[in-house]
Formats: structure tokens, sequence, C-alpha cells
């Protein structure tokens, strides 16, 4: 944390968390070496309800809407259709902006070794996450630049927040809106 801390970033990204004792542990640790950095905190999800070692989403954003060095929490590496209600259940749990960039909606056959399944329309995905209320929307694993396109295509179209829309990106890269988008 130190090395990045001295790179003097904005933001750090304390993402793909799979267990809310590891978010806990980042927390310590920055507050022991005194880095004053805001940082987001972004669960792998197994389902619209649960991170990955079982804890209740509900839970993560109850404990980290407590916690000063945490400005966003969020959900990444998850399946797109479980982020939705990841959302709303988040919203309920704190007023603290929300993160989340989901999977392409592919999953991986190791028997055949081939992504299987279609890639979800992340412009209209992401209409609906920043509808439930994300304030910052991506992409995370299989997501290309196309996706990221078409985000950036209903966000340059006029949308403003507030009028039940969003933005998204990743698989390498974020699309972001502004209040004055």
């Amino acid at each position: 944390l130190r090395i990045l801390a001295s790179a003097a970033p904005d933001l750090l990204a304390c993402e793909t968390l799979p267990c809310l004792s590891e978010a806990c542990a980042i927390v310590r640790a920055l507050r022991a070496e005194g880095i004053r950095i805001p940082a987001y905190f972004s669960f792998s999800c197994r389902d619209d309800t649960h991170i990955s070692d079982g804890t209740e989403i509900a839970a993560c954003a109850r404990v980290l809407d407590a916690v000063p060095e945490a400005a966003a929490i969020g959900v990444n590496c998850t399946a797109p259709q479980y982020v939705g209600d990841l959302i709303h259940t988040m919203r309920q749990e704190t007023n603290k902006p929300i993160v989340v960039y989901p999977n392409s909606g592919e999953y991986y056959d190791a028997a055949t070794r081939m992504w299987c399944g279609t890639a979800e329309d992340f412009g209209t995905r992401s209409r609906e996450y920043a509808a439930a209320g994300a304030r910052i929307i991506g992409g995370c694993c299989r997501t290309t630049p196309r996706d990221t396109a078409a985000i950036a295509a209903w966000v340059k179209g006029g949308r403003k927040w507030g009028d039940g829309d969003g933005d998204r990106a990743h698989g390498g890269s974020f699309a972001r809106c502004t209040r004055d988008a």
C-alpha cells in the first residue's frame, strides 16, 4: 500500500475482494500506514445476495458504510444478471457511491475448454444499473471496447444524472459519467 500511495493516486481500487475480512484488513493497513487516500471496495459475488465466501453483500455494505476510508462500495467480477439486485441491497445499507463492473455474461466450460453463453448488452444493462443506484459502472472479465463504446454512446446522448440512467466499462477500461454528462 505504501508503494501505491507514493504514486499519489486520486483513488485506490480494492477490487475482486472475496471476503469482508479482506476489506477490513485493507482498512486496518491504510490506517496503520497513515494513508489518507480514498479507496473503493468492490466484492466478487457468487449470486444476487452473497459475496464469494458466502457473506451477504448487505453486511459488507453496512460495515463499509461506517468506514471513512471507503469512498465507494461495489461489486465486480460478477455475473451481470446478479448486479441489479446487489445494487438494490447495497443501496439499502449505504449512501456512499456504488461501483459495479460485472463480467460479460459468458462462462468458461472447463470440460470443453470454451467460453459459453452470450455477452450481455452493456449499454442496456448500464442504464438499469444506474437506475438502481450505481454511480460508477464498468465491465470486468471478457468485456470489450465495444461494450465501453455502447455505454459511452448513451451517456453522450444527453443523459443527465438523476433521470434514471447510468454508465460503464472495463475489461481493462472504464467509462464514467459525471453529473453534467
